[in-house]
């Protein structure tokens, strides 16, 4: 199950793919990866909580620089784009744990350069119901952007959730204008604060 990347850091990741708390969750990417014609799906980040995590930040699909990774691709915080630079600094502003987190996305795979339509988000709602069945520590789902909120939302009209969870939502920090971005970071900001709260008193 190996996968290259220029970045020593993501050298590092590629070895760990099979490490047990992302072994099961990598096994199904390969499956959604396999045959011809499959998606380029990212590998989930063995730098992450995995399937111990309490925390699932759901986000929309993967940034172009993620999908010019190709097949060595990681669904990661330490991709270098600005929405990821954005969910870094801020959860480390609140303190809010990696080791407590799994990133993921409501589309998995690499789309055009375009927000994820209604459809992308239908069909691609069996692979996050998947995810969230093999995660069975899971306390909080966030959802970032609109697209994330609608496929949870979506799975719950459907009574496909696989359990209950903290459902919170707030906007993308990927906004076109500057204002925009800053009222965006300000949102994540306090969402993940309530977030990390939650997660220190229920360690308390």
């Amino acid at each position: 199950m190996a996968a290259t990347h220029s970045s020593p850091q993501f050298e590092s990741k590629s070895e760990r793919l099979e490490h047990p708390h992302v072994a099961t969750l990598n096994a199904m990417v390969k499956q959604w990866r396999e045959g011809p014609g499959s998606p380029v799906v990212p590998w989930f980040d063995p730098d992450d909580a995995g399937a111990a995590a309490r925390v699932l930040i759901l986000m929309e699909s993967p940034a172009p620089a993620t999908a010019e990774m190709g097949a060595a691709a990681f669904c990661s915080l330490d991709n270098d784009d600005r929405s990821n630079r954005t969910m870094r600094s801020i959860m480390a502003e609140v303190g809010l744990a990696r080791s407590a987190c799994v990133k993921w996305n409501v589309v998995p795979s690499v789309l055009p350069t375009r927000a994820p339509t209604f459809a992308d988000i239908d069909a691609a709602r069996p692979m996050l119901i998947a995810v969230l069945a093999q995660l069975p520590a899971l306390e909080v789902v966030v959802a970032v952007g609109r697209p994330a909120l609608h496929g949870l939302t979506r799975a719950v009209w459907a009574g496909e959730l696989p359990g209950l969870y903290r459902l919170v939502s707030t906007p993308h920090p990927s906004q076109r204008t500057a204002l925009a971005a800053i009222a965006a970071a300000d949102r994540l900001h306090s969402t993940l604060t309530r977030v990390a709260e939650h997660i220190a008193t229920a360690e308390g």
